[in-house]
Formats: structure tokens, sequence, C-alpha cells
């Protein structure tokens, strides 16, 4: 005796459809912006931005991404959950961009308006000049900077030096102007203009002697620059895939450390397809079956056929002619299981196991494995193969229920009593009593409750027989014996 089920789940064929969003977005400020397709969205230049296509319908729909103006550019990553990324925004990337969901059924679409706007796009690249601050001397020092950054140059005297101080750059008086400011000892230079480079002198007096100090300036020239393209990850189909790495390199093209390019954006790159064509057909198989025999000789099998893997991922079975070009895998080849090794049992125990039902109980078997070839070696058989040791069975000792006799008195006329009851397990063909253990399948009946939960009134008299009791131990003063035996108790005070 047992059970089993299985359960399968219908759905209801429906045909796709896009929410999508109504709302305008304008966002010129975010570097990262994600929002669901549908309106008008506007970012600024250098954002990425991720244009979701939510979708409904049964089967899944296939959500693909279009774009109105022509075919997506490099920098757009059809993502796998449907949703569409385009990357570092430039403002070629202007555009209505389409997503189209399809099953069986039929197709649903919807269209967001990118624009893309260079305001507020300056603001990221003002924070990223770091601000350097070196001082001149009198025997000339040399630096190199790196453009963006904001250079300040310290003209050698005390902070407390009040005398005029003159800058000068390649011998010229420097006079204030867009990028350069100085006040006293300190020149500033924005170094994001051109034409930084060169040599910057103060001069000023001091104790009536002229000091004089300068310092060289050489533009130090680091920018990203994209690596070579990965060796493609396969030869054919649609899986095959390039990457390749944003690198910092200096004016002669040497990688270098990350941080010198740390005040220029860092391009984002992303895998690229490759190799996306149609495989030749090739011999495909399923896994080797179980040898045929658990000790010794025996033979396995397994399907063999062929396919061809085509540019779009698709897999088709093709004729077997037309992978004649390599030899067929074998379908068939003999094996030799070392296991040698078998489940014993032994015969069904009786029927007297635990009840776990009318008339049903369990017995069980003893289950061993052994070797078949008389090796002393630890036997070594397939757990999954293992016979059952315990099975259902039935027993009239199980045709078992709970006889319930009548309640007894409650213990008080008044006040809260309780009162109690016979439970007993009986068989039902010879109606003799059995221990509960058998009738433990079922929920056995409560043997006992409270009774007469009612107020005694203003009358001081015993409601419960076993007053008599209560006076001889002396409990008259514990409640709740005081009130149910209050004549009793009253008499024993005086």
């Amino acid at each position: 005796m047992g059970t089993d089920s299985e359960t399968t789940r219908v759905l209801l064929a429906q045909p796709p459809a896009v929410r999508a969003s109504s709302r305008n977005i304008s966002d010129p400020r975010s570097a990262s912006l994600r929002t669901p397709v549908g309106g008008r969205v506007t970012v600024r230049l250098g954002a990425n931005l991720t244009l979701d296509c939510p979708v409904t319908g049964v089967p899944q729909p296939l959500v693909t991404w279009h774009r109105l103006e022509g075919s997506l550019s490099w920098n757009s990553v059809p993502l796998q959950n449907g949703s569409l990324l385009l990357q570092n925004l430039s403002l070629q990337d202007d555009g209505t961009y389409t997503c189209v969901a399809a099953n069986p059924l039929g197709k649903a679409a919807s269209s967001s308006l990118v624009h893309v706007t260079a305001l507020g796009a300056s603001s990221g690249h003002q924070e990223m000049g770091r601000k350097r601050v070196v001082m001149a001397s009198r025997i000339g020092t040399v630096i190199s900077i790196t453009p963006g950054d904001v250079l300040r140059i310290g003209c050698p005297v005390v902070p407390s030096h009040r005398r005029p101080v003159k800058w000068t750059f390649q011998n010229h008086t420097l006079e204030q102007a867009a990028g350069l400011q100085y006040n006293g000892r300190v020149l500033e230079i924005n170094t994001r203009s051109e034409g930084f480079e060169g040599r910057y002198g103060c001069q000023t007096h001091t104790n009536n002697q002229l000091i004089s100090a300068w310092i060289q300036v050489h533009s130090q020239e680091f920018e990203w620059r994209f690596s070579e393209w990965s060796v493609c990850s396969a030869s054919c189909g649609n899986r095959g895939s390039q990457v390749r790495k944003a690198q910092c390199v200096d004016a002669d093209g040497q990688e270098t450390n990350p941080a010198y390019c740390q005040n220029r954006p860092k391009p984002v790159t992303k895998p690229r397809p490759c190799n996306v064509q149609n495989c030749p057909p090739s011999w495909a198989s399923t896994v080797w079956s179980r040898c045929s025999s658990w000790c010794g000789g025996g033979v396995r099998q397994r399907q063999v056929w062929c396919q061809r893997v085509e540019a779009s991922g698709t897999v088709r079975v093709r004729p077997s002619e037309e992978c004649g070009g390599s030899s067929r895998p074998e379908e068939r080849e003999e094996c030799v299981s070392e296991t040698c090794a078998e489940w014993v049992t032994g015969s069904w125990g009786q029927c007297s196991g635990r009840c776990l039902g009318p008339a049903v109980s369990t017995q069980r078997r003893t289950v061993f494995c052994r070797n078949l070839n008389a090796s002393n070696s630890n036997p070594n058989c397939d757990i999954k193969q293992r016979p059952s040791s315990v099975r259902n069975c039935t027993s009239e000792m199980c045709d078992v229920h709970w006889r319930v006799l009548p309640w007894r008195r409650c213990t008080a006329s008044c006040g809260s009593g309780f009162q109690s009851r016979k439970v007993e397990c009986i068989h039902r063909d010879n109606n003799k009593t059995l221990p509960d253990l058998h009738c433990a399948w079922q929920p056995r009946p409560v043997t006992w409750q409270h009774c007469n939960i009612t107020s005694c009134g203003g009358e001081c008299k015993d409601t419960t027989h076993y007053c008599e009791v209560v006076k001889r131990l002396k409990l008259c003063p514990v409640e709740p014996y005081t009130q149910r035996c209050c004549q009793s108790c009253s008499h024993s005070a005086s």
C-alpha cells in the first residue's frame, strides 16, 4: 500500500503586452539612469542609460530592440533580462529606440525618444582636476603635470612677505588672464587650457636683496586607450565574443598606473560578438547509459545524431550524410563493471509495527549489500537501487477506535470545578482494551474539562465534596478552597 502523485501546471496562452511608461524623464546631471521604455528621456553626454522592457505573455515573449534611425550602434548592449544598455552616450545616439515583444500569438512594441544633451556634462570633469602645489627655487625646479590638474606655484619667501612679487612666463611679465591667477607669492595655473608648458619665474626684494626663482613645467600626457581584442571564444555559432580592456598609457603609448588617468573619463568597454556564422555539421551524442552488467562484462549504449549550430544559436538536426566528413561516433560499446555487488533482501517480518491507520501497520525486512565474486573487499552497491526495508501492511491489531465513557460528576456545584472521563483504545472485533499506542494514529479525545463556572453568590456553603479533606490538611487559608469550602472552613475558624 502507499500513495503517489503528479502535478501538472496548465497556463492559459496570452499574446505579448509591454507595460510601457508614459512619463517624460529629464536628468542631465546623473552619470547613470534607468527607466521603463516609453515617453521622452533626456540624459547628459557620456551617461549610461538602461531602457527596461517589462513584458507579459504566455509563452514568454522574445524581446528585441531596434532604432528608428538605423541599426543599433556599438555602445548599445541588449541584456539577458530584455533591457537595453546604452553606454557612454554621445550626441550621435539621439533617436527613437523600440522594444518588440513577440510570441506565437502576436507582437507588441513600445518606444522611447532619447535626447542626449551636453548640459551638465562638464561639471563632472571640473571635479576631476587635482591640485598640485610646488615651490619655485633659485636653482630651478622641473616638474611634470597631468593636463586638467590645478597647479599652484609658490615663490620662496616667508608667508608674511608684503613686497610686490613679479611673475614671468617664458621671460615675459604675466598679467591676470583666464586660467591664471596670482596673489603675491602664489601663482595658480589651470592646466586644462593649452600652452601652459614652459618656464615660470618670480622676482621680489627682501632685506634689500633681489630674490629670483623659477620652475620648468612639462605636460605629462596620459590617456585611456583600448587594448587589442582578445581571441574569439568560439569559431562559429552565436556564442563567440571578444573583449578588450581600457589601459592608461603615457605619451609613448606605454601602459602605466591607472591613477595617472583619473582626471579623464574612462571609456566603457563591452564584449563584441565574433565568428557569428553557421557551424559546419558535426556529430553529437547523449551520455553513455549504465553498463548492462553490474558485475563483469556487458555493453552500454548512447544516441548519436548529426546537427548544426546556426548563427542564430538554433541547433538543427541534419541528415547523417552531412556529417560524412568525420567518422560517426560509436553508439554501442563493451564495458566492464567492477562493482560485482548486489543488494540482498531478507523475508518480510510480521505486520506488527506502529499503526498508521484503520487496519494499517508496517512490517520490516533486512537489506544488505554483498560481493558476488567472493572478494573480501567492502561491497559497493548503488544506493539509488537499494530496495525498501519498510512497507505498509494490513493488521487486525490496528482495527481499533477510541471508546469514550460518560463524564463524572463535577467537583464543584458553583465557582470553578472540573470533571473527568475515561478514554480507552478498544479493538473493534473483540472489544478488548489495548495500549493507547495502537490508537495513536487518530486524535485522542480529551479526558477532563472545567465545569460549573458560575458565581456562588453571597451564601457561605460548601460547594465540593472534598471539604473535609481540605479542613484536615489545613488548606482553608488557600484560595480557591476558602470559597469552595466556606462552611467547613468557617467552623474550623470558630
